[in-house]
């Protein structure tokens, strides 16, 4: 089985990617789903649908949100924001490169 990493950057594809992302966890379509959000979505993550929401909630918590981009958050204003969700703030390039390195396959949001 591949293991991927679900890289969310669109915020036009920030809702359905988490989606995404959480069906293919709990269906356990592949070894391992991780995911890491960077660009505009890192400031969309704080006005997401209430179900969506909830989505990224139950990533959250099963461990499946590896980080969002620092640099994205700073920018944006948001970093509190993103780290009171619980997702850990962090530099997306080492973090993407922990995951290459090890196998998984990038699907890009």
């Amino acid at each position: 089985m591949a293991k991927v990493l679900f890289l969310i950057y669109s915020k036009e594809m920030l809702e359905s990617a988490i989606t995404i992302a959480l069906n293919s966890y709990k269906n356990k379509r592949y070894e391992d789903v991780k995911v890491i959000f960077l660009g505009e979505a890192v400031k969309n993550l704080i006005t997401l649908s209430q179900e969506t929401s909830t989505n990224l909630e139950e990533l959250s918590m099963a461990g499946v949100i590896d980080s969002a981009c620092f640099y994205s958050a700073d920018k944006a204003g948001v970093k509190d924001d993103i780290v009171d969700k619980g997702i850990t703030l962090a530099p997306v390039g080492e973090r993407m490169a922990k995951y290459i390195n090890s196998g998984y396959t990038v699907l890009t949001f």
